[in-house]
């Protein structure tokens, strides 16, 4: 099973720009779900957590991305995810 990459790297970072709301309550959702999940995946890497529940992070997180590309998310999901990627 494939893990998480510690550096996201976008290919074309200026290019993801987030459109304006308003957003439907669905995409509400998973804009907040993946922020959360994000969240504890960067504790995760910084504390000592088991196995199991940093597999099953992983899982509702790839789960959660895939859910934000069918909302028509892309743009925001990539935004998010290079602003919460660790700084070199």
């Amino acid at each position: 099973m494939a893990a998480v990459p510690a550096r996201f790297r976008l290919p074309h970072p200026r290019r993801a720009s987030a459109r304006v709301p308003p957003y439907t309550p669905l995409q509400v959702f998973f804009l907040t779900r993946l922020a959360h999940l994000v969240a504890l995946c960067y504790h995760a890497r910084h504390e000592s957590a088991a196995e199991a529940h940093g597999e099953l992070l992983r899982h509702a997180l790839r789960s959660t991305i895939d859910d934000c590309f069918e909302a028509g998310l892309a743009p925001e999901l990539l935004t998010l995810l290079a602003e919460e990627a660790p700084q070199a």
